[in-house]
């Protein structure tokens, strides 16, 4: 009986039509490769583009992704969910100038007279103790 699963030895590869050979899908890898690509369509000019199916990219490239934000942003679809960001950020504590902040980092701060500080936003210690500090906070934060 014959496997109808297995393509027959004299099968030609369905990218370039040469015959298959060891590989049972294509004639190369080269051809398997561009067997198993997945590809979309760009929702802004029509081109077919290579792309993960797992991607969410809808647009062939930069200029049609800019394109499409453009679209979105005219019928005012992101409009809410921004407006929404914007009050839970201004509520966060996540997003100020406290020791919370996201982006805070843990400091060991020795002052000449060697007393030792711990602080978790450095901006922020440096306003605390401007009164130690030589000259403004804007400086010492730069340097």
């Amino acid at each position: 009986m014959i496997d109808t699963n297995r393509p027959l030895l004299n099968s030609t590869c369905p990218i370039c039509n040469k015959p298959l050979g060891r590989n049972k899908n294509a004639c190369s890898m080269k051809c398997y490769a561009k067997l198993k690509s997945h590809y979309k369509l760009c929702i802004i000019c029509g081109e077919k583009f290579q792309d993960s199916p797992s991607n969410l990219n809808k647009t062939c490239s930069s200029l049609c992704s800019v394109e499409n934000r453009k679209r979105l942003a005219a019928d005012g679809v992101n409009t809410a969910a921004m407006k929404k960001a914007n009050e839970m950020a201004s509520k966060s504590p996540l997003t100020g100038r406290f020791e919370t902040h996201m982006h805070a980092k843990e400091w060991v701060i020795q002052t000449p007279d060697g007393q030792i500080y711990k602080c978790r936003n450095l901006k922020n210690w440096l306003r605390e103790h401007e009164d130690m500090l030589d000259g403004t906070v804007r400086q010492a934060w730069m340097a």
